[in-house]
């Protein structure tokens, strides 16, 4: 809720504007390590 507060009055343009911006706050870029699960779910 502090995020969403702390956007400027007027900033967002629609809800996909708001969509954007939320998944690119809060969305991490961090990976993940590979698991044997991983390699078993692979289709070829």
């Amino acid at each position: 809720m502090a995020w969403y507060k702390s956007l400027a009055p007027g900033s967002v343009d629609s809800w996909s504007d708001l969509c954007a911006r939320f998944r690119a706050h809060f969305t991490s870029s961090k990976r993940h390590p590979k698991t044997e699960a991983t390699l078993e779910a692979i289709i070829q």
